[in-house]
């Protein structure tokens, strides 16, 4: 008997997911919320007056902090080559951190006598669980100012760049994974050329923008900063820089001045830039989830053929860009599912209706009571980068380019995409980079 490869399954399967959208209300039971956890996080490590480092710890977390993390979180404060070992409880005594919103400060005994790099790692060794695993560690270029000593103020953490959360170093990032179906390395192929002609520049005030934003996408990282101090000299500061590990590329944001606008800042940077790379510079762009009213017909699967059993769909990996999945629901029990968030710590995220709905309708046992998922078998690589803002769920360019860079490292067949907004230059340009390494790419358009 006829079986079907690996490669019929999955273009099968962008078919059913263009023309079979899914609502919540199809789930078999109500999403149930996900356990609440806590999130350490440091926002900020600089120098007191006389020069000592001191950092501040906050729980972001929805949840609260056990009593237990205080004997098993430890903290390593590294200044240049003098690393020190911290016990979460002698940094807060008074467990003020338990709490969500909690905050304390610590004045550490780590000095410095000139400019220092200093690095802060929270839980290295993941003894705790909490919301967002990715924002445990803070590095930032800290400098002892005398004058300022003397005159009795704080020593300012004078830096070219933000902390580290915000702005890696290229020395820190793991080296690029080659994408699935390719041979050689990622970084053989530099940018692609810019579209014949660039689009309109943005408009003041539209909703379509994360305001004061600007994108820009580089070849490496010296790259990315030759701009970023090209661009300080015309007052345009950086925000946050992230090494696209997978895909080979940088991308920075910047912030717009405050006498400009999006569109100027655009051009400001575009002037930087020779003209084949005009076409790495564009805004920050929102984009919210598409859905509908599931038609009770599903008619996808039957045209198809489709014939799921638990087993179909073993060893392919799938990857989603969408809301957080209810790992809960009866409907995913036994699925294999592998989350990351994406959506900044301390902004609220997104209900897991919409990113729960689409993981059962790939991965649900179809000799379940619930909804028959298409490939159950399968791995699912699911990229949390939705918040909610203003009554809806949303994400922006920066986060999907980070989820997608992601996938791309995790080797995923294909991506599901159940959402909609402007054109972006730069999605556009890692979209075609997947594409080309043989990534299939489902897009909510047209459904």
């Amino acid at each position: 008997m006829w079986q079907p490869s690996n490669r019929h399954r999955i273009l099968a399967l962008a078919l059913v997911l263009a023309t079979a959208p899914l609502s919540a209300q199809e789930l078999a039971a109500p999403v149930r919320p996900a356990a609440a956890l806590p999130d350490l996080r440091a926002p900020a490590l600089e120098l007191d007056a006389r020069c000592r480092v001191r950092f501040t710890l906050v729980n972001d977390g929805p949840g609260r902090l056990s009593a237990t993390a205080y004997r098993r979180v430890s903290l390593w404060l590294s200044v240049g080559k003098d690393r020190r070992r911290l016990s979460l409880a002698a940094v807060d005594p008074q467990q003020a951190l338990r709490a969500p919103g909690g905050r304390v400060a610590y004045d550490s005994e780590l000095t410095l006598t000139g400019e220092e790099r200093v690095t802060l790692a929270i839980d290295a060794k993941g003894r705790l669980r909490e919301a967002d695993e990715d924002n445990n560690r803070r590095t930032a270029t800290l400098r002892c100012v005398t004058e300022n000593n003397r005159a009795g103020g704080p020593a300012p953490a004078a830096r070219s760049e933000p902390a580290d959360e915000a702005l890696p170093d290229a020395a820190d990032e793991p080296p690029p994974v080659p994408l699935p179906f390719a041979g050689g390395s990622v970084l053989d192929a530099p940018l692609p050329p810019p579209p014949e002609r660039l689009p309109p520049l943005p408009e003041a005030n539209d909703p379509a923008l994360e305001p004061g934003e600007v994108m820009v996408l580089s070849d490496n990282m010296a790259a990315a900063r030759a701009l970023a101090a090209q661009a300080r000299d015309s007052g345009i500061r950086i925000l946050r820089r992230k090494q696209l590990s997978a895909l080979g590329w940088v991308v920075s944001v910047f912030r717009v001045p405050a006498e400009s606008s999006v569109a100027e800042t655009i051009e400001q940077l575009r002037q930087q830039l020779p003209p084949e790379r005009h076409g790495q510079v564009e805004a920050n762009h929102r984009y919210r989830l598409q859905g509908a009213a599931a038609d009770p017909r599903r008619y996808g699967p039957r045209l198809l053929g489709w014939q799921s059993t638990p087993a179909c769909g073993k060893g392919l990996r799938l990857g989603l860009v969408d809301t957080a999945i209810d790992h809960g629901h009866p409907d995913l029990s036994g699925a294999d599912i592998r989350p990351r968030r994406f959506v900044t710590t301390g902004v609220a995220t997104a209900p897991p209706d919409h990113g729960t709905a689409i993981a059962a309708q790939l991965l649900a046992d179809p000799a379940g009571d619930g909804v028959a998922g298409l490939l159950p078998g399968a791995r699912l690589y699911a990229a949390e980068a939705f918040r909610w803002r203003d009554g809806a769920a949303e994400t922006t360019s920066e986060w999907l380019i980070a989820a997608l860079d992601w996938l791309a490292g995790e080797q995923v067949t294909v991506v599901n995409l159940s959402f909609a907004g402007p054109r972006n230059l730069l999605v556009e340009q890692v979209i075609e980079r997947l594409t080309r390494r043989g990534v299939r790419v489902a897009a909510a358009a047209g459904n």
